[in-house]
């Protein structure tokens, strides 16, 4: 997830981990997805006034086609990242937005993990769940880039 955060600098990441719920042992398939900001922008910039320096969009055929998967129970989402970029890792305005609907999180038992990267390095990360007794989502967990981070920055 670094790597990938590092790679798509100065555009925004966005990804999976998906957790295997048919198999004995736990199982994560890291599934890095394609930012589609910039094209809804360029499409509907009134709908969509960012692009993807600020904003990110996960592909919706990379949804179409995991979601089969979700549905029959073989998978779930554990884990959905993003990155900042030159901005602090924080659960904004806009990622709730998209979390929610109907004002329920639409993966209630993931985790929303987001990398700060800073002029094209890992700087920190934190991490969010929703909490159902606040009715939002609240830090469960954060870090600062370590030494053993720097390799993905280079």
């Amino acid at each position: 997830m670094i790597r990938h955060a590092v790679e798509e600098y100065p555009e925004e990441c966005c990804g999976l981990l998906l957790h295997a719920l048919s198999v004995s042992k736990t199982t994560l398939e890291w599934q890095p997805c394609h930012n589609v900001q910039n094209v809804m922008h360029q499409l509907e910039p009134h709908h969509f006034p960012r692009d993807a320096r600020s904003a990110y969009i996960i592909d919706p055929d990379e949804w179409r086609s995991i979601h089969p998967r979700i549905e029959a129970g073989e998978i779930e989402v554990s884990v959905l990242y993003h990155s900042h970029n030159d901005a602090p890792a924080c659960f904004s305005d806009e990622d709730h937005k998209r979390a929610v609907w109907l004002e329920q999180p639409l993966f209630p038992h993931a985790t929303y993990l987001v990398l700060s990267v800073i002029q094209g390095e890992l700087d920190h990360w934190k991490a969010f769940k929703w909490d159902p007794d606040a009715g939002q989502f609240l830090e469960v967990g954060c870090g600062r880039a370590t030494d053993e981070d720097a390799h993905w920055s280079s």
